[in-house]
This record gives C-alpha cells, structure tokens and sequence, in this order.
C-alpha cells in the first residue's frame, strides 16, 4: 500500500513513496531507483513477517527528507545527501502508529498518531526532545486526519471533530 509521497524539492524528477508494509521506494521519472528496507538502510520492521511500515514523509527547508517508521524504537528517520540518521523520539511508543509528518519552517516536526493526537519533535543536537499534543492540551479531537502550516508559521490541524489551530509554535 502506497500511502504517502514526497517530491525531492533539489530534483523536480526524484519521488519518494512510502509503503506501509514494503519500505520505501525511491522514482527518478518513471523508473524505481532503490527500495529501501531493513536490508539496506535504517528503516526497521514493525513485526516478524518484515513489514516496513512507512507512515508519512516531507522534505525540509535543507531538502532533507523525513520518514515516520511506524511500530519501530526509533520511528524518525533523516535521509540527507544519502546518508542515513534514526532517531527515538520522547513521548511516542513503539507500539504507536505514526503517519504523515510535517516538517515547519521553525524545524519540527510535526507527527500524526493513530486515534493518539500527535507528536512535535524538534532536534536538539544528536537528539529528539518531543510533545504530545492531544485534547487536553489543543487538539479538538485525539483523530487527526490533516495539518498545514501557514505562510506565518500557523499550524492547522484537521481532526475529527474540527479545526484547530496553533498559533506560538514555538
């Protein structure tokens, strides 16, 4: 399943797509270049039959691209210049399954959770420092379908039960 997609900003060419059980797969116009798996980077397996959940991806403002690597201990991944980075990230579980990310011109990172609100890491030298962020603190629903963040730095959030919008992101 094929779920979620990135164009390289550097390479209007260069597609990543994003599989939930099959890794990641890397396009140059219409040909698969690679597909990346526990065999050949650091996307790891959600379970004993393989499965390589790949939940969301986006690029940042450097051109690096972000994978969410659901139901694995170290569920962030960089892929810069083809050199590889995973990382844990404080307050999401390995039993948690992430979905589509969204990296912020302030440098978070912005993750979906599955019917768990979501998850605002951002890097702090060799590590991730997070925040969940559910009902109890912003979030008009713990289901979030959708966030976009405006040309102010405002972030929008689609759940099920509404909108809601984070204005100080910082």
């Amino acid at each position: 399943d094929a779920i979620a997609i990135s164009g390289d900003p550097n390479d209007e060419n260069r597609f990543f797509v994003g599989t939930w059980n099959n890794g990641l797969i890397e396009l140059n116009n219409d040909s698969i270049i690679n597909t990346y798996n526990t065999e050949n980077s650091l996307l790891q397996s959600a379970n004993n039959e393989g499965w390589v959940r790949v939940g969301g991806l986006d690029h940042d403002k450097d051109g690096d691209l972000w994978i969410t690597n659901s139901q694995a201990e170290k569920p962030l991944i960089k892929l810069s210049n083809n050199e590889w980075q995973q990382f844990t990230v404080p307050n999401l579980s390995t039993s948690s399954m992430v979905g589509k990310i969204m990296c912020t011109s302030n440098n978070q990172y912005w993750i979906q959770l599955r019917n768990e609100g979501l998850v605002v890491a951002s890097q702090l030298g060799l590590e991730m420092v997070s925040k969940k962020i559910g009902t109890v603190n912003g979030l008009s629903s713990q289901t979030v379908n959708c966030f976009a963040e405006d040309q102010d730095g405002v972030v929008w959030v689609g759940t099920a039960q509404g909108l809601s919008v984070f204005f100080s992101t910082n």
